[in-house]
């Protein structure tokens, strides 16, 4: 199901420097083949990565939509 630890502690780091999971995903890296977008964001609300800790993304775990006032 994963990578190797090297490329989970990889993604992590860039994690923590605020880029998004689009960016590590699209970015040049220094591995072959990096998991995609999706599956970053699929182990981040897991808890596989982070331990679930949605502060470091960029919206800080925000919905994209708001909130209906009627």
């Amino acid at each position: 199901m994963f990578q190797d630890p090297v490329k989970l502690e990889y993604i992590k780091e860039k994690l923590l420097l605020t880029w998004s999971p689009e960016q590590i995903a699209n970015a040049p890296s220094p591995f072959e083949k990096m998991p995609s977008a999706r599956t970053i964001y699929r182990w981040i609300y897991d808890k596989y990565l982070l331990n679930g800790n949605l502060k470091v993304l960029r919206r800080k775990g925000k919905s994209h939509l708001g909130k209906e006032t009627r």
